[in-house]
């Protein structure tokens, strides 16, 4: 039951109708094309239209003779999702015969691919050292960049040189500085548990400093862009990235980049935990 009837009687007759009339039309132009999923994260029954009328659009345009490469994208998602291709975590890959990565916490069936997509993290070994707190703390950012880095040339297909250059974005502009806004993230998690009469696992703190992070991300990409808009000369005792030779405006692409690093790290560290959802809201917020 993809797209059951939210129609109520407080509905107007035609929003109603008009509501009724898509869901009819794009079930009958779907052909049979499923996502055998229950866990699709649609805000709503009118949103899973929506999707299935874009769907349904890009059906009669692949039956006109347009459109194909979009057509062969959207199918071979569903097709990924079909087969039950292994997802990766902690960069291992779970077997073939492993339940369909749709039917898994934390996977949308639209972005399951390419194969060993996506990846999360789980285990974290090495020790988070409170004595120390900048030390740990800048170490797992260091991790975290790595994480991302490596995710680029298999699942985002992204050509060296660019790999590269995001690499070099990413060290520049986000790590170094006080950290204090991610420091707190961690001491407020620490002292949270303790009033609760628990104490933080290593598993607890390593979450809590990737929490941390992604708050300085956020923090970094907001520098970046006000940087370029105050026509700022220096951050952190060096020139600011975007009066580098050879970057410049791209800096526009730069600074967007690594707000959507933002969201990677959060899908790839609390990606599968119930609250997800809360804590991309609460950075959209």
């Amino acid at each position: 039951q993809p797209f059951p009837d939210s129609d109520s009687s407080s509905s107007s007759s035609s929003s109603s109708s008009s509501s009724a009339a898509l869901r009819g039309s794009a079930l009958a132009s779907l052909e049979g094309l499923t996502v055998r999923s229950s866990r699709l994260p649609l805000a709503s029954a009118t949103a899973a239209c929506a999707l299935a009328a874009g769907f349904a659009a890009a059906a009669a345009a692949a039956r006109r003779g347009s459109n194909r490469r979009s057509w062969r994208l959207a199918t071979r998602a569903v097709a990924v999702a079909e087969r039950g291709e292994g997802v990766a975590v902690d960069g291992a890959q779970t077997p073939a015969e492993a339940p369909c990565p749709a039917t898994m916490p934390g996977v949308n069936p639209a972005a399951c691919w390419p194969a060993g997509k996506p990846r999360f993290t789980t285990e974290y070994p090495e020790v988070y050292d409170l004595a120390d707190p900048k030390a740990s703390f800048e170490r797992v950012g260091k991790i975290l960049l790595k994480e991302m880095e490596e995710e680029l040339p298999d699942l985002y297909e992204m050509p060296t040189k660019e790999i590269e250059w995001v690499a070099r974005s990413l060290d520049y502009n986000t790590l170094g500085g006080k950290m204090n806004r991610g420091l707190i993230c961690v001491q407020t998690g620490v002292e949270l548990m303790k009033s609760q009469g628990k104490e933080p696992t290593n598993r607890d703190l390593h979450r809590f400093a990737v929490l941390g992070w992604a708050v300085e991300l956020l923090q970094a990409c907001m520098l970046m862009a006000d940087d370029m808009m105050d026509g700022s000369l220096t951050r952190r005792g060096a020139p600011c990235w975007y009066r580098l030779p050879n970057v410049g405006l791209l800096a526009t692409n730069d600074f967007l980049m690594v707000e959507m690093f933002v969201y990677k790290v959060l899908k790839r560290h609390f990606g599968q935990e119930p609250y997800f959802v809360w804590l991309v809201d609460l950075f959209l917020e």
